[in-house]
């Protein structure tokens, strides 16, 4: 039999000399081994030896049972104390801290009944005990009690209490601040249980100001300092803070530890930053460190965006030997999720031995994330309630976005009725009924909230301004903003999208009531933007010296070239370039068209940060490429776009995400072409991604739509089981509902496609021609062919020609259009001052000649493409455009009316590929209306 410490040592003792003292020290010993089977038998066996258990034995044998956890055995050791009058405060104060927090409480009342006295140890067992269940109010009338009963609180006391206030950092904080009120100066456990307690509500910054005050109070920072700091840094999102204090660790005497580890790693779990995480891994094991399941699931949980590297860390889970978890589970389903592995996450489910509600939330999560797999998503919930689980809200939640992925908000309004009446009705599962329905139905339910008196957030408000601003309905989405204002603390959120659906809606002068004195520079910002592009200047530049005060030299410079800013005096005084590598200064140099000499440096400071970056930041540094700047920056910009493609899958999980980083890829293709180092390699990897994504939202191949007939009057030129060609007549507009006569409801009521109702995808339109202008338009039937010949539009492989009729004899002689164009809102496009470079390549076909004097026949085909580029450029050196009101005088207006009636121009071809990789070329006529224009004209000579 393998004896223990306590029988070990009575063996050894001389039998004529053991005493009661030498059972004490060898029950004393059992319990500091957590041995308390033995503990109770070296008790009970002092009766066989004739020795008599004083209250120091049953005082040690009731502290081995409460290290054992076995807080029965020690009531039944204190009541038989008890009987033999043997309790103390010390037997009470051992049994409080085995039991947990209202067995403590009975024991503790049950010493005033039964006249025992009360110590600071048995109190400070009893606050210990609370804290560990979280019962903080219960802890602090303990605490505050200890006055009453002449009992003098210690810092041990304080620091229990604190413990227990960890998730009310208000309150750990009052108590961190009572201390000095007492007589008692904090400790380091003092710190560390109030930078504890800061992990919550957002409190990294007190946690900091706590670890200077621990430091001036000359305390050492020990590794649960460090420890708690890094894990409110990982709560609060702050990763860079979280690896900076976990490196300052590492530098010091102390060693650090697996918790200081998993806390980084959560931190970066947080962040999604799984390169860091696994880096964090390694230099765990690289320290002697061995991480363990908490640290593998944290890992893998960062890895949800990429599917290798989390199935390289369930390898090395797997072959550390260590026993996965639920929550390794959810982790792998995630990131099969984001790869749309859907078929693998099901499958992954199906081999868990017993799944939780979770693991089929995760599962039906990643069948979410694809369009067409919708279906398999809600079979994966019923399957979560055939097997016994009650579905809560978020499964609910979960079941409503797998409709609205499917386009059946119907369904997932009934479904939202079902849980109404089956679950607790709460605010999730209402922001996921308004994100699935119209947005008449958005409104309806943001009413029924109100009814049920259940607060409404931001994510709320954002959903239903969402559908009213996806439907065109700007009133409705800037009263609902209204709304949220009044509702919603001051939230800089909810102004910045009051303001900029007032620009939106062309409302400049309600979205500058909205601006208030806490408004920050993104509100401003907007408004600034709507003003301008209203062609409302003297507003705008009063918003800008309004917001100066916030402003610094990147969103100063990016105001003035927001205004077109003509002035070098003002654009000179502006320019303070001296640590800034904001992207936006970038755009604002190029566009004002500035050269600088820190541009070189500034533009090599951004790519040093640019994996840090979002596609939309480096859209707006690659408009800085009409500097002159090396193939290498080039190469480097393109290398990090490579690297950032993954970011596209977020398309599967919301189509409205997706066209902002869709457009920001368009734009950086288009600016390393016009600088001439588009790389191959880039332009193959983003057509390769763009398709993927545009095949899953498409969802699977449906049977080809009825094709229209192309009769006389038709507009139908082409039609391809992916795109369509139109010819546009002059007096209709592409889409927008601005005029009676719509090109998209040719193609609506003529073809089923879904992307014909997507505004978020221009309806399916490449590209638009002015409502007076006529000529070939592509449509997409597919999100897939739309974004091919998107790709096909920004690289310049796209051709467009186009006939155009302008005053005057033109000496082009082989010459193009080169010049800055400044789209606006509304009037006319600004050209050959600042703004973003255009390209128009421009043949002289013949000079004519009429009553109102000479024109010239011109074929120009576009080598960029900007609002009224043709236009506004012709007009800019002298020859605009014949019988366009908006480029030329009054006078000249009318008099060309005896030569045309409207704008002439008109797109007469168009070349591209399509989606089976054949070249498509298509011209037509002149339209008879045009025809008879050239008809009045006589010829003078050949160009």
């Amino acid at each position: 039999m393998d004896l223990g410490p306590g029988e070990r040592w009575i063996q050894t003792q001389v039998p004529s000399r053991v005493t009661t003292k030498t059972y004490n020290v060898a029950i004393s010993a059992c319990g500091k081994s957590e041995r308390w089977q033995e503990a109770v038998w070296l008790l009970q066996a002092l009766p066989h030896a004739a020795l008599e258990a004083d209250v120091v034995t049953y005082n040690a044998a009731i502290a081995a049972c409460g290290r054992g956890r076995q807080w029965a055995r020690a009531i039944a050791l204190l009541e038989l104390a008890q009987l033999k009058a043997e309790a103390d405060a010390i037997g009470y104060g051992a049994a409080i801290a085995a039991c947990e927090w209202t067995l403590a409480l009975a024991l503790l009342a049950q010493m005033a009944r039964r006249h025992v006295e009360c110590s600071v140890i048995a109190q400070n067992s009893g606050i210990s005990v609370c804290a560990q269940a979280a019962q903080w109010q219960r802890a602090l009338l303990l605490l505050f009690g200890m006055h009453e009963q002449c009992l003098q609180s210690t810092v041990v006391s304080f620091n229990a209490a604190m413990a227990a206030c960890a998730r009310e950092w208000w309150q750990a904080m009052c108590v961190l601040q009572a201390l000095p009120l007492r007589g008692l100066l904090p400790d380091v456990i003092s710190y560390n249980a109030g930078i504890n307690a800061c992990e919550a509500q957002n409190g990294w910054q007190m946690a900091l100001g706590l670890c200077r005050n621990l430091e001036e109070s000359l305390l050492q920072r020990n590794v649960v300092t460090f420890g708690s700091m890094i894990s409110s840094f990982a709560k609060n999102s702050q990763w860079q803070q979280a690896l900076d204090c976990l490196r300052e660790l590492k530098m010091s005497a102390l060693q650090e530890n697996l918790i200081a580890y998993n806390a980084a790693i959560s931190a970066c779990e947080h962040m999604q930053l799984w390169q860091a995480a696994v880096h964090l891994l390694q230099e765990a094991q690289a320290s002697a460190i061995t991480p363990d399941i908490i640290s593998f699931n944290c890992a893998l949980s960062a890895c949800s965006e990429d599917l290798p590297a989390a199935r390289r860390l369930l390898s090395a889970l797997r072959f550390a030997g260590l026993q996965e978890t639920p929550v390794t589970g959810h982790a792998v389903m995630r990131a099969l999720g984001s790869a749309s592995q859907w078929e693998e996450a099901l499958a992954h489910l199906a081999r868990l031995a017993d799944p939780d509600l979770i693991s089929f939330h995760c599962a039906a999560a990643a069948a979410c994330g694809t369009a067409h797999a919708w279906q398999r998503a809600l079979q994966v919930l019923s399957s979560a309630r055939l097997a016994s689980f009650h579905w809560d809200s978020v499964t609910y939640t979960t079941a409503m976005i797998a409709f609205e992925k499917g386009g059946q908000w119907q369904k997932a309004l009934l479904l939202f009725e079902e849980a109404v009446t089956r679950t607790r009705c709460d605010l999730v599962i209402y922001n996921a009924a308004m994100s699935a329905g119209p947005w008449q139905h958005c409104l309806l339910l943001l009413h029924d909230l109100q009814l049920r008196k259940l607060r409404a957030n931001a994510v709320t408000f954002g959903a239903v301004v969402s559908a009213c601003r996806n439907s065109g309905q700007w009133t409705w989405a800037l009263h609902v903003l209204d709304v949220a204002r009044r509702q919603l603390a001051a939230n800089s959120v909810v102004t910045n999208a009051a303001v900029n659906a007032c620009g939106r809606a062309e409302q400049w002068q309600r979205g500058m009531q909205l601006l208030g004195p806490d408004a920050d520079l993104a509100a401003y910002d907007c408004l600034l933007a709507a003003t301008a592009g209203c062609g409302r200047r003297d507003q705008a530049v009063r918003l800008l010296w309004r917001s100066a005060h916030l402003r610094t030299a990147a969103s100063f410079l990016w105001a003035l070239a927001t205004l077109g800013c003509e002035d070098p005096e003002v654009i000179a005084a502006a320019l303070d370039l001296d640590s800034d590598s904001d992207p936006r200064l970038l755009w604002s140099l190029a566009t004002l068209g500035v050269e600088h000499p820190k541009q070189r440096s500034l533009y090599a400071q951004f790519l040093r940060t640019i994996d840090g970056r979002s596609l939309e930041e480096i859209l707006l540094a690659a408009s800085h490429c009409d500097a002159q700047l090396e193939a290498a920056h080039f190469d480097g910009l393109q290398e990090a776009v490579l690297l950032k493609l993954p970011e596209l899958g977020l398309a599967v999980r919301s189509r409205l995400a997706f066209p902002d980083l869709g457009i920001s890829l368009l734009g950086i293709l288009a600016a390393c072409r016009l600088s001439g180092f588009l790389r191959q390699r880039l332009l193959h990897a983003a057509t390769t991604a763009l398709r993927r994504v545009g095949r899953r939202m498409d969802g699977p191949p449906q049977e080809a739509p009825l094709q229209a007939s192309g009769g006389t009057d038709s507009p139908l030129v082409l039609d391809q089981r992916d795109c369509l060609v139109l010819q546009k007549p002059s007096g209709w507009e592409t889409y927008g509902g601005h005029t009676k006569r719509q090109l998209s409801s040719f193609v609506v009521q003529s073809f089923g496609a879904a992307i014909f109702q997507d505004l978020a995808h221009n309806c399916g339109f490449l590209h638009r021609l002015d409502v007076p202008s006529s000529g070939l338009i592509i449509v997409a039937k597919t999100y897939e062919s739309f974004y091919h010949l998107q790709v096909q539009l920004h690289a310049g492989l796209l051709t467009r020609e186009y006939l155009a009729l302008a005053h005057g004899e033109a000496g082009f002689r082989g010459r193009g259009l080169r010049s800055r164009l400044q789209p606006r809102s509304q009037g006319p496009t600004l050209a050959g001052g600042r703004g973003k470079w255009s390209e128009t390549r421009v043949q002289v076909l013949s000079l004519l000649y009429g009553e109102v004097g000479a024109f010239s026949y011109l074929l120009l085909r576009l080598v960029t493409g900007r609002k009224h580029q043709i236009r506004s450029q012709l007009a800019f050196v002298g020859h605009p455009l014949c019988r366009d009101g908006l480029y030329t005088g009054s006078a000249t207006f009318r008099g060309d009316k005896a030569v045309a009636s409207r704008n002439w121009l008109h797109r007469h071809r168009l070349a591209f590929t399509d989606g089976k990789g054949r070249r498509v070329s298509l011209r037509t006529e002149l339209p008879a209306d045009l025809q008879r224009s050239l008809a009045r004209l006589r010829r003078r000579r050949r160009a």
